[in-house]
């Protein structure tokens, strides 16, 4: 009992830590990112050239690097790895693969519609 009380003592100190950096990440990359995506509108940057890209990839790395819900548990772990596909971005590229395919056929469909509001619809459960 004393044993678990302890790591779990010492999971939520961590936990707090991660938050932490986080936020501090967050609030810094916040307006780094309102510049560079505002100089890449006016410079006309694009890929490699991009700075807001350039700021997504290191956003990328460092939230893998904060690991802001990895415990070290094997089992809650590979249950978030399940749960990818339950993610924002997940949804967001769907919804944004079915509006191009659309777009270049030349019109929104009325089934594109229907699967989109069904992602929409997804997302919203997922958030419950």
């Amino acid at each position: 009992m004393a044993n678990s009380r302890k790591s779990l003592f010492i999971k939520a100190v961590v936990f707090q830590f991660k938050l932490g950096l986080d936020a501090v990440r967050d609030i810094l990359l916040s307006p780094v990112a309102i510049v560079f995506a505002i100089i890449d509108f006016i410079n006309g940057n694009n890929g490699h050239q991009s700075l807001f890209n350039k700021l997504l990839r290191f956003g990328r790395k460092t939230d893998q690097w904060i690991g802001l819900f990895n415990t070290g548990d094997v089992d809650t772990d590979e249950e978030l790895k399940a749960e990818e596909e339950k993610n924002v971005d997940f949804w967001v590229t769907k919804i944004q693969e079915k509006v191009k395919q659309q777009a270049l056929a030349g019109k929104l469909s009325e089934s594109a519609k229907t699967q989109i509001n069904d992602y929409l619809s997804k997302i919203h459960k997922d958030e419950k």
